[in-house]
């Protein structure tokens, strides 16, 4: 959402610390009035008993703000349960389960919990069933190897 408000040059009454000059009153009180209704337009309507109360633009996002915050552990846990249940079923297209699989670790990356290629790579191994074992045991070999190959010195000539 706040990128939508940058997009839409909406940014300076919930963002900027105060009135530009080169706005009157007039246009300041209208702009806010603006980007108020902007945001009410996006909240959903379970969400509009608990900022009805608002009627100033930077309230309300903070008001938003509060109220979502509260619900970032509960999505970390639900995005990481989603990643671990995650499960290739044969003859589906791979193509989609990969898609899911990096929209869920693009969500988990966006709210702060990022993997490294490795992890990822190995998660996504998890994912797929039993009667890929030889592709999966071959893989996780091989990563091990390469791995390992990092930590030999290195030959100086």
């Amino acid at each position: 959402m706040e990128y939508l408000l940058y997009v839409k040059k909406f940014h300076k009454p919930i963002f900027g610390d105060e009135k530009p000059s080169n706005i009157s009153d007039q246009e300041w009180n209208l702009l806010y009035r603006q980007v108020y209704g902007y945001i009410r337009m996006w909240v959903d309507d379970n969400v509009l008993n608990h900022i009805i109360g608002e009627t100033n633009a930077r309230a309300l996002w903070s008001r938003l703000e509060q109220l979502y915050a509260r619900k970032i552990g509960n999505n970390k846990m639900f995005l990481i349960k989603q990643l671990l249940a995650l499960k290739y079923i044969d003859g589906t297209s791979m193509t989609n389960h990969l898609n899911n699989f990096q929209g869920i670790v693009n969500h988990l990356s966006a709210i702060g919990i990022k993997f490294d290629e490795e992890i990822q790579g190995l998660l996504l191994l998890r994912s797929l069933p039993n009667s890929w074992e030889i592709l999966k045991t071959s893989l996780s070999n091989l990563l091990l190897m390469v791995s390992s190959l990092w930590t030999l010195p290195r030959l100086v000539f």
